[in-house]
């Protein structure tokens, strides 16, 4: 049977609010929610007490960073999981300290079911806690009051005593009278019975809340300890001594702090039990200890983590008698997100070596394409076949760079180069890359760009590139031949916008709120089937959002056609000479000298035949020892050395090249079917003035030798 579950949804966009609640009711829960993306909504709702709150992290007038604050204002203990495209390790790091319990990416919702779960499960811990502490703090205060009424008690006591000596001393001398005397007597005796009735109501009071602190302490999910001012434990409960599995001596004064045999720190440090959060309680170091995240060491050599809350104990004169520690076992959980990070590791190792497996084989594919395309033979069958060949390279090549834009904006490591950019020009030059595509499938096309004011934004250039190329081929592919595609950019309430419009197959509804998921595609007949991964609108989505934007679909159904609507901020007022300008470098200087390292000899031959052709000398080695002995032995004017090479590699080779005589002013190029910013980093520190990644575009080396004096300057 589902569990139900009452949630609070902090997202714009409804689609990905049902993926949210689709993905929970795979988890087995049966989700009640509300959806609010403005910051009056959330709080209204709030005081509807909903169990969790899942949280995009950017929305247009709202965002989890100020949801969080809001949730600590309030005072409210309500799990905040943040579910969004991927914010970068350090946005991920403020969502976590603000107090956001968990963070998933929006391709990853297969984990919200388990995160619900264990937020769930935390949270119930923690009201056990504070029961635990409340119980705690309500039997001191008791404790407390009944003192206080044994005291008044024994002052009523004492004042009794001392007006029945001075009433009998009266009396002996005549002063007073017997009748005076009785009244006196029963006057006394009445304040002294409600003081004694005081005392026992106190005490009464004090053994009901022992009774159910007692009750928490023994059949509380919780563990729970106390110790003296010194340290020595003085109790602790069966789910303690279930952590540590072992029972400390009570009272021995060699077992202070914990009973746990050996600690640790989060990052697997030894932590000496003198340094522990319940020693520094006792010390006066902190004033407490909440969620502290420890490692317990038990004596059969097994470790659980667990979060402890220390809360010190005081007399009347506010000194530190000693402390209680309240901890739960928390290593279920750290060993979920260990597995899943573990589990993201080989996927992205996988995916990582996949890429560099089929760009070595495209490399020579595309060099022998364009060295077909060189020759200018006058054969239409020839040239028919080579431009398929370039095409279909070229489209396998985006495939791969497109699967790991995915997995690289996942995981955080995905960064923008923002410039001031002219989106109009950028919709033309991405309507041109499509052209072959329009015109082989006959359609007719038309665009439309506001120029005045015109459309500036801030942005990635190549990003920008890929998010305008992927719709419009989009709407190409899946329009049928001889229809129309419309396409418009203008300025609409400070955001650029781009409307690109198909008469073509059109979206069914339920499509709508899916079609922006990694690996989703249309539903579509096999004939009228388009290929792919289903990759290009999931990347259309995040590199839209990383800049700020968004991107939406529209359609009225089946054959009626479809709109994809890309928003993103737009500059106000603009420098006309701070927009840069998106040039394709053509290399048209002197011939080069040229050496070229390689353990694929097809890549080594195409390249060799390609570089000749353009008139260029070329030098060719196999391995890193011939890398090195060629290049200090001829001095090329650029090396293109490939990284993984047999016996030394790529790295080796030009850190062994800059350490020579004569090798420091070498321009060395780094060549990888690993193209990654990590790879590139490493690339940079050995010595390499760039990297290219496999296979190489023809424009990339016309650049890299374009620019061979501004290497050289570097150099100097």
């Amino acid at each position: 049977m589902a569990t139900p579950l009452r949630l609070l949804i902090l997202e714009d966009s409804p689609s990905d609010a049902e993926l949210m609640l689709h993905a929970l009711r795979h988890a087995g829960y049966d989700p009640v929610a509300d959806r609010v993306a403005t910051e009056q909504d959330y709080r209204d709702r709030l005081q509807a007490a909903p169990e969790i709150v899942l949280a995009d992290f950017s929305m247009p007038e709202f965002d989890a960073l100020r949801a969080l604050e809001i949730m600590q204002e309030c005072r409210l203990d309500i799990p905040v999981i943040i579910v969004s495209v991927a914010i970068g390790e350090e946005r991920a790091v403020q969502v976590m300290q603000g107090g956001a319990t968990d963070y998933i990416v929006k391709d990853r919702m297969e984990r919200l079911g388990h995160a619900v779960s264990q937020a769930l499960e935390q949270k119930r811990l923690r009201e056990a806690n504070r029961r635990a502490e409340q119980a705690l703090r309500e039997n001191e205060e008791l404790a407390r009051k009944a003192e206080e009424a044994q005291q008044r008690e024994r002052a009523a006591s004492k004042q009794v005593q001392e007006q029945t000596v001075a009433m009998n001393e009266a009396l002996l001398l005549g002063s007073l009278r017997q009748h005076e005397l009785t009244e006196v007597a029963d006057s006394l005796n009445v304040q002294l019975l409600k003081v004694i009735a005081e005392r026992k109501q106190a005490e009464k009071e004090l053994r009901a809340s022992d009774e159910r602190f007692r009750t928490l302490f023994e059949l509380g999910p919780v563990a729970v300890y106390s110790c003296d001012v010194s340290g020595v434990i003085q109790e602790f409960n069966r789910r303690a001594a279930e952590l540590w599995l072992r029972e400390p001596a009570l009272g021995d004064t060699d077992e202070r702090f914990c009973g746990s045999f050996k600690l640790f720190r989060p990052d697997g440090s030894l932590m000496s039990h003198e340094q522990c959060p319940m020693a520094e309680v006792l010390s006066g170091k902190i004033p407490g200890a909440r969620d502290a995240e420890v490692l317990i060491e038990r004596p059969d050599g097994s470790r659980v983590v667990v979060i402890v809350n220390i809360r010190p104990l005081k007399n009347e004169r506010g000194e530190v008698t000693g402390a209680i520690n309240c901890f739960y076992d928390i290593t279920e959980r750290k060993k979920a997100e260990e597995a899943l990070r573990d589990a993201d590791r080989r996927k992205d190792q996988f995916l990582a070596t996949l890429a560099h497996e089929l760009r070595n084989p495209l490399a020579p594919i595309k060099n022998a394409a364009h060295i077909l395309r060189m020759l200018k033979i006058e054969n239409a069958t020839v040239n028919r076949a080579q431009r398929i060949i370039e095409r279909q390279a070229n489209h396998l090549a985006k495939l791969v760079d497109d699967l790991l834009d995915i997995s690289r904006i996942q995981q955080g490591k995905f960064s923008l180069h923002k410039e001031h950019l002219d989106l109009g020009k950028a919709v033309s030059r991405a309507v041109e890359s499509c052209e072959h595509l329009i015109h082989l499938q006959d359609h007719t096309i038309s665009v439309e760009i506001q120029s005045s004011p015109p459309l500036h934004i801030d942005a990635d250039a190549t990003r920008v590139d890929q998010i305008l190329g992927n719709i419009i081929t989009n709407a190409a592919k899946y329009t049928p031949s001889r229809g129309s595609i419309k396409i418009s950019a203008a300025h609409e309430r400070g955001m650029a916008v781009v409307r690109v419009r198909d008469n073509g197959l059109g979206i069914e509804s339920q499509m709508l709120q899916r079609i922006f998921d990694v690996f989703t595609q249309v539903e579509q007949s096999v004939e009228r089937s388009q290929g792919g991964l289903g990759l290009g609108l999931k990347l259309v989505k995040d590199l839209a959002e990383m800049h700020g934007g968004s991107v939406e679909a529209k359609s009225e159904g089946l054959n009626k056609g479809s709109e994809f609507v890309v928003r993103l901020p737009a500059l106000e007022k603009t420098d006309p000479k701070l927009i840069a300008a998106v040039v394709i470098p053509e290399f048209r200087g002197s011939s080069k000298r040229i050496l070229v390292v390689d353990d694929n000899a097809d890549i080594r031959e195409t390249m060799e035949m390609e570089l000749s052709m353009s008139g260029h000398s070329v030098e060719l080695a196999e391995d890193g020892l011939q890398a090195v002995e060629k290049a200090l032995q001829t001095h090329p004017d650029v090396a293109f050395i490939d990284i993984g090479l047999p016996k030394m590699d790529g790295y080796d080779v030009a850190r062994e090249i800059r350490s020579r005589p004569g090798g420091a002013d070498l321009v060395l190029i780094a060549v990888s079917g690993y193209g990654q910013d990590e790879d590139k980093r490493k690339a940079l520190e050995a010595g390499f003035d760039a990297h290219l990644t496999k296979p190489m575009e023809a424009g990339a080396i016309d650049k890299i030798l374009s620019e061979l004096e501004s290497f050289h300057r570097s150099h100097a």
